[in-house]
């Protein structure tokens, strides 16, 4: 028992004082890089970013180059510069005034009224305008005759509705010539069967 006791402090003690002879060695070459590792998994994307504010306007661009002209359109048809207007001061009437009270002559032959348009106006002391023939002022109902002649004609006003004085302020009379003349059969347009069968309409 003693035999093994101290053979176990023998190796005891032979351990510990090789433990304290040994010193730590020199520091070896480095080894060689290993192979790279395969590529992660990607993350999640992050949120949007807020919008920027709006940058300012840029400067206008020059104008570009004017287009070429386009081409003249064809000349409009002469038009009738004839028209004659002849201007008559006021003329009053009343319930005794006749027709020939109401005549205005213009120096217009019969030959150019026959190839004519013949247009009156009269005013009223308010300065409203009338077309006559026709109603004027309301209450007075006037027709027109044209007495042609020679070197010249007259127009005449006659009323044919209404009682009372009246007063025309101005009187126009317009004579325009016609620019081409065309002669129509003569039809009677009082009656529709007629008139159809001469404008090759439906006569039902």
């Amino acid at each position: 028992m003693k035999k093994t006791s101290k053979l176990q402090l023998f190796v005891t003690i032979t351990i510990i004082i090789a433990l304290l002879s040994c010193k730590k060695g020199d520091t070896g070459p480095a080894g060689p890089t290993g192979q790279q590792g395969s590529q992660g998994t990607a993350g999640v994307n992050g949120a949007t970013g807020a919008t920027g504010a709006t940058g300012a306007t840029g400067a206008t661009g020059a104008n570009g180059a004017n287009g070429t002209n386009g081409a003249t359109g064809a000349t409009g048809a002469t038009g009738n510069a004839n028209v004659a207007q002849y201007q008559f001061s006021s003329r009053n009437y009343t319930d005794a005034t006749s027709c020939s009270a109401l005549d205005f002559t213009i120096p217009v032959s019969g030959a150019d009224i026959a190839k004519s348009v013949v247009l009156c106006y009269v005013t009223n002391t308010l300065g409203t305008w009338y077309q006559l023939p026709g109603n004027f002022n309301g209450n007075h109902t006037f027709r027109m005759l044209i007495f042609p002649g020679s070197s010249s004609s007259s127009v005449s006003f006659c009323r044919t509705d209404g009682t009372g004085s009246g007063t025309f302020s101005s009187i126009r009379i317009l004579v325009i010539p016609a620019s081409s003349i065309t002669t129509l059969a003569r039809t009677g347009f009082d009656n529709y069967i007629t008139t159809a069968k001469y404008y090759n309409l439906p006569s039902n």
